[in-house]
């Protein structure tokens, strides 16, 4: 006599698991493009756009660097990004009988960083750093002031991504 068989089962059932996106590779290319999107979406906010300055990303990726450690406005983080790129106009202490240690960069500028934006869309994730300049009336009053006609954005991932963007009123390249 044959061996019985079950009848076939239904598979059970289940709700499908929500998962993250897959995380995109960050490259530098990855980060600049959401950096050009972010700028892009901040001119089209703005009553007039900003001429995005080459000189002023790369000290806003640098503040954005700083950012992924220690997350707030800091002169002395500023500074230090300034610095590293003598990036606006050094302002000589000595000239005022002080001593040459107080000597630092200035770029007439002024910052908005943000965090906790995400995605693997550089546009999207463009998007969203804009929206949350914003919409932050504390950020968006200078960031959205036409007095200032220059811009640079700089984004970095470490466990998060974390985003700078500076406004200037002068052109230091």
């Amino acid at each position: 006599e044959p061996p019985a068989t079950e009848a076939p089962t239904e598979p059970e059932q289940t709700e499908p698991e929500e998962t993250e996106p897959a995380a995109p590779e960050i490259t530098y290319e990855f980060k600049r493009q959401v950096a050009s999107y972010a700028a892009q979406y901040i001119n089209a906010y703005r009553g007039s756009p900003c001429t995005v300055l080459s000189g002023m990303s790369q000290v806003a990726q640098y503040r954005a660097s700083q950012l992924t450690w220690n997350y707030g406005h800091s002169t002395s983080d500023k500074r230090a990004a300034l610095a590293y790129y003598e990036y606006g106009r050094y302002i000589d202490a000595t000239e005022f009988g002080d001593d040459a240690s107080n000597s630092y960069w200035e770029a007439d500028s002024a910052e908005a960083i943000c965090a906790g934006f995400y995605g693997t869309d550089p546009e999207a994730m463009g998007k969203q750093i804009a929206d949350l300049i914003r919409n932050s009336s504390s950020h968006w009053c200078y960031v959205g002031d036409t007095a200032y006609s220059y811009m640079g954005v700089g984004v970095e991932y470490r466990d998060g991504w974390y985003a700078c963007v500076m406004v200037g009123t002068v052109n230091y390249g």
